[in-house]
């Protein structure tokens, strides 16, 4: 491939003519690296952006706490490096050879000289240049809103096998029903209120089965565009307690919940405020199912103007230097393969975007989770 049909191929350059592509191609240096090795280095000063002409290349971020494994893999054509060259800021991310690999390299300095000598040629690589960080950031952007969606979709998976162990029970129930009432209806003399009274106990367990399965849609679709509306606390807690009682209740593990206040509303995105109380409860769960001790609590404190909601398990106090870093993206204690780390950060988020905080208690013996939320008045 020439580098004039590389430069086309990556989408910058498609509006530019041959003759504007081959002074492009002129400024431009080719590299040949082999596999690993670097071709930017987190935290260095951008002079340069990139373009893959034959090979591919591995996007690495480093973290004080964990190294991320590989945030993108880039193939031949795809332009990399171009936010900080735009800004002139530090690299954010490592970038390695992940094969043989040859780019073709535009030096800031370069194509200073080549904006001076051609301004028209100049303005028009920079503007294609914004375009294309536009269409990366828009990208990303929403693959963070669907790593949200899909991290929430995580914490309702965890609840799965206890909610269809529950659903199995009271299915259960409904067969043994219409057994007796199938072996009532054979007597000669039938006793009506008998049957009239099993099928009370049928009607009371599909409707436990039907919220069942309404709050799994309710929690499982997508809310992002659902408008704030004042929600009663009590419903709320009740809905979310649905997709954990049964799951804490096949571990043994104790859960004291004390008498959710009737009065109290705030002004939220349920389906949002529920997905943050779940993967507390999640998280909760994780720390202590190995314990001889275990119990998670749920209490409601009102300040008047806001409600807070904590949740304390049974679990030894976290270390400062632990709880300095729990809200921070990608940060886990779990094991690997049991946790994204995205959880906490995600759930703060949420709370902010409701004029919340979350926060965890540094004063408690045991982890406690605090969520602070304004309080609505019932319209």
């Amino acid at each position: 491939m020439s580098s004039i049909s590389l430069l086309r191929r990556s989408g910058l350059f498609v509006e530019f003519n041959d003759e504007e592509l081959k002074a492009i191609v002129e400024i431009s240096k080719e590299h040949r690296l082999s596999a690993g090795e670097p071709i930017i280095q987190e935290g260095s000063r951008a002079s340069s952006l990139y373009f893959v002409e034959i090979g591919s290349v591995d996007v690495l971020k480093n973290r004080a706490d964990a190294r991320i494994p590989c945030l993108s893999h880039l193939m031949e054509g795809d332009l990399f490096g171009e936010l900080a060259f735009l800004e002139g800021a530090p690299r954010a991310a490592d970038v390695v050879a992940h094969d043989g690999l040859t780019v073709l390299e535009l030096h800031y300095q370069d194509i200073e000289k080549l904006v001076n000598e051609n301004p028209k040629l100049g303005v028009k690589f920079y503007r294609a240049l914004s375009l294309s960080i536009s269409k990366k950031l828009r990208k990303t952007t929403e693959d963070l809103l669907n790593l949200i969606l899909s991290s929430r979709l995580v914490a309702l998976g965890q609840m799965a096998m206890s909610i269809g162990h529950e659903i199995n029970n009271l299915l259960s129930i409904i067969l043994f029903n219409l057994e007796r009432i199938e072996g009532a209806m054979k007597d000669e003399v039938i006793d009506r209120p008998s049957i009239l009274q099993e099928i009370t106990t049928g009607r009371v367990v599909l409707d436990r089965i039907t919220k069942i399965v309404a709050g799994i849609k309710m929690a499982g679709r997508d809310s992002r565009n659902d408008p704030m509306v004042p929600t009663n606390l009590r419903t709320l807690i009740t809905e979310t307690l649905t997709f954990c009682q049964q799951r804490y209740k096949n571990s043994d593990i104790r859960l004291e919940i004390p008498a959710v206040p009737d009065d109290i509303y705030i002004k939220c995105r349920s389906v949002e405020i529920s997905q943050v109380l779940i993967n507390l409860l999640n998280n909760s769960y994780d720390a202590i199912k190995n314990l001889n001790d275990r119990w998670v609590k749920l209490e409601f404190n009102d300040f008047g103007d806001r409600i807070q909601i904590s949740i304390t398990d049974s679990g030894p106090k976290i270390p400062k230097e632990i709880r300095e870093r729990m809200f921070h993206p990608f940060f886990t204690t779990k094991c690997a393969g049991q946790g994204t780390g995205l959880g906490l950060s995600i759930s703060r988020k949420i709370v902010e975007a409701h004029g919340g905080c979350l926060d965890i208690s540094g004063a408690s013996q045991n982890p406690r989770f605090e969520i602070n939320l304004p309080k609505e008045g019932r319209t």
